[in-house]
């Protein structure tokens, strides 16, 4: 089981990349809170992913929702579509 120490949220905006790459932004997990859906890019073998596309929550969310669900893995960055904002919970 892993324990995580402190949480920050910072604010997402529609269209608007936001880089997780910095180190004020190190992370061991996240919760993305929005309400459209949101390309997420991930580290993977120490470069950033093309990215894949992650539908808003829903009630019976399919297999590729993350949006409102702990996400235990290093983001790269966040981009919501149009119209939609949020916020993300970066866990350390």
């Amino acid at each position: 089981m892993e324990f995580y120490k402190e949480g920050r949220v910072l604010g997402i905006t529609a269209n608007t990349r936001l880089d997780l790459g910095a180190a004020q932004f190190n992370h061991k997990a996240a919760i993305v809170l929005s309400d459209a859906s949101c390309k997420l890019e991930f580290y993977t073998k120490g470069a950033v992913s093309a990215g894949i596309t992650f539908g808003a929550g829903q009630q019976n969310p399919p297999t590729n929702v993350f949006t409102n669900a702990l996400i235990p893995a290093r983001l790269a960055a966040v981009t919501p579509d149009t119209g939609g904002t949020g916020k993300i919970i970066l866990f350390n």
